[in-house]
């Protein structure tokens, strides 16, 4: 049986490798099948598709949806995206732009605590990608303001700091519909990463599977014995297939290895049927009429 990576970030969001890099560091660890998924983009997974051809090794496309919920932020995964389709990419770009104006204000912000960045500056350092505050606070640590990635937003980009800015974020509902857009399959990131706990999560996970929910994380690389054990109640109480993932970023959480996350992931091929059967349903007419069935 082989080992999958169902949760990987690129340079084309907040990780430090290629897709290219990322195909070559899976097929090292002898993986089968990596997703591609990074944060609101679907830029990288042409260029990791084309890394993979001719290797024992196949690239699923994917996208983690970033959504607020109950004030806490909350990430969808979206696995076997059409990464090419013109509304998905005509979506993706409208959250982009509200990106770059939150963006252009912590800038401003920064230059406010007297530090050298402009918006130039800050994307000849980062030409590619999603910009995201983890962005800044690396910008920060190479012009030599903090010694590290972790001091950056603890003095300058976290939450309640001088140059934090609040995102505007989008609902679970628009979220789960940009990945249906997108004909993926709708999957919960790290749910134990979140604060929410007994009836807080059940009605987040009501909410999302009312909304076409099919999956939730399980294996990962931050969950304890207790936390996955919980997530796979929660998965046979809603239904629920299991994934898993290490989110691997490269340089940017570098105790985290592909494949393995902190060295004990071991994450199984069998479930990447459960996102191909899933896919499958989807795309049948069943599926359409249960959609119609459910429309006011």
């Amino acid at each position: 049986m082989g080992y999958v990576d169902l949760h990987v970030h690129s340079n084309y969001s907040d990780g430090t490798c290629t897709p290219k890099e990322l195909v070559e560091l899976a097929a090292a660890a002898g993986l089968s099948y990596i997703a591609l998924t990074d944060h609101d983009t679907v830029s990288g997974i042409k260029e990791c598709l084309e890394a993979a051809k001719g290797r024992p090794l196949q690239v699923i496309p994917g996208i983690e949806m970033s959504c607020r919920y109950e004030g806490q932020d909350v990430h969808l995964l979206g696995y076997e995206i059409e990464y090419d389709n013109p509304q998905l990419k005509k979506r993706l770009d409208a959250y982009q732009k509200r990106r770059d104006e939150r963006n252009m204000r912590m800038i401003r912000k920064m230059q406010e605590c007297g530090i050298q960045i402009t918006p130039e500056s800050f994307q000849e350092m980062f030409p590619e990608g999603i910009l995201t505050r983890a962005h800044f606070a690396t910008y920060l640590m190479r012009k030599g303001y903090v010694d590290s990635v972790k001091e950056g937003f603890e003095r300058y980009v976290g939450f309640g700091k001088p140059c934090y800015i609040p995102k505007e974020c989008i609902t679970p509902a628009e979220a789960m519909d940009c990945i249906a857009l997108g004909g993926g399959v709708a999957v919960l990131a790290h749910p134990m990463m979140y604060p929410f706990r007994g009836e807080q999560m059940e009605s987040l996970l009501r909410q999302l599977t009312d909304l076409g929910l099919a999956g939730i994380e399980t294996l990962y690389s931050e969950n304890s014995v207790e936390e996955e054990e919980e997530t796979r109640r929660l998965a046979q109480k809603y239904n629920l297939f299991l994934t898993g993932g290490s989110d691997f970023h490269g340089a940017t959480k570098p105790y985290l290895h592909i494949g393995v996350g902190k060295g004990n992931l071991r994450i199984p091929e069998c479930f990447v049927q459960s996102i191909r059967m899933a896919k499958a349903f989807l795309r049948s007419p069943s599926a359409g009429k249960a959609k119609k069935s459910q429309q006011p």
